[in-house]
């Protein structure tokens, strides 16, 4: 039975963009009660792959971060979005309004309101 994720803490993972990348996976998948072997069976990589990739261990090539944000339903621009931190957790709508006012599903930057 796969182990249930949780609520990822921005303050948890390092501030690069790696833990972004990191933390806005974790944060879609827990959103979407998806598990690191389904993820990794949507996008067809291995799941310790994506197990990596949460842990900031390897670096991810773009081809990767399109497969991935495929996966999840979001563009992949955004699975690189800093989240704010020092909140506690993630109050963030899923979705976001970027400059020029387009809003974007899934966008994880959890800023506690719905602007970034």
């Amino acid at each position: 039975m796969p182990k249930r994720v949780s609520n990822p803490k921005p303050d948890q993972f390092e501030k690069s963009l790696r833990g972004s990348l990191a933390y806005n996976i974790r944060l879609l998948r827990f959103k979407q009660g998806i598990s690191q072997e389904e993820l990794a069976f949507r996008c067809e990589l291995d799941r310790t792959y994506i197990s990596a990739v949460e842990r900031c261990i390897w670096n991810v090539a773009l081809s990767n971060i399109e497969k991935i944000a495929g996966a999840l339903d979001v563009e992949p621009w955004s699975l690189l979005v800093p989240p704010k931190r020092g909140t506690g957790s993630d109050t963030g709508s899923g979705s976001a309004t970027v400059s020029g006012g387009h809003r974007v599903a899934g966008t994880v930057a959890g800023t506690g309101s719905d602007s970034i």
